[in-house]
């Protein structure tokens, strides 16, 4: 898997010379620009821009759930088995998705 950016990534309120919400990381490493478009309103874009500064941290304690819910799975001696692997599989897919594997 390719490196990522370490997190935290940092939306200050930062906008760039057109005006664009911009995504740090703490080192002032530029991570994401919202991008104007003519239906988009700046407010939704700094929305935005709080969810990407927030995708290592979740991804981060994602990986944990998953191995919580794993080691508790079998602890628990396989109960509400169906449940548990549906959820088990959306975690998964989502860090999947995350690491660029879905």
């Amino acid at each position: 898997m390719t490196e990522f950016t370490k997190g935290p990534w940092i939306y200050r309120g930062t906008l760039d010379l057109n005006e664009q919400p911009m995504v740090e990381a703490e080192s002032s490493e530029l991570i994401a620009v919202g991008c104007h478009e003519c239906v988009k309103q700046i407010e939704e874009l700094r929305e935005n821009g709080h969810r990407i500064a927030a995708a290592p941290d979740m991804y981060e304690d994602l990986k944990g759930v998953l191995t919580a819910f794993e080691d508790a799975y079998i602890l628990a001696n396989h109960n509400h088995h169906d449940a548990t692997l549906r959820l088990v599989g959306g975690i998964e897919a989502a860090i999947a998705k995350a690491e660029g594997k879905a």
